[in-house]
């Protein structure tokens, strides 16, 4: 049978370094901080959504350039939580 690819085009759509929230929550938790290298698919931040706890992960390898959220903080969708800078660019 054919099998969802919308992770698939949602990854590629978002490989500019920016972790975005996917839905409005609660910032749980924070897994980096500025300046830790991260490997594409790590997770860097879980919310609390819904109900629910979604990990919001690195989009690209690199390092982390910003963090633009703190625990226990309300964000939007589509906010950008942590911003990658990618190792190619270094």
């Amino acid at each position: 049978g054919s099998r969802p690819v919308v992770s698939e085009r949602k990854q590629r759509r978002q490989n500019d370094g920016r972790v975005k929230a996917p839905l409005p929550g609660k910032v749980l938790r924070i897994n980096v901080a500025a300046g830790d290298h991260v490997e594409a698919g790590q997770p860097v931040v879980t919310l609390s959504a819904m109900k629910m706890e979604l990990v919001c992960e690195a989009t690209i390898t690199g390092t982390i350039e910003a963090i633009n959220c703190q625990i226990d903080q309300i964000v939007a969708a589509d906010d950008v939580l942590v911003v990658i800078r990618s190792s190619a660019e270094e």
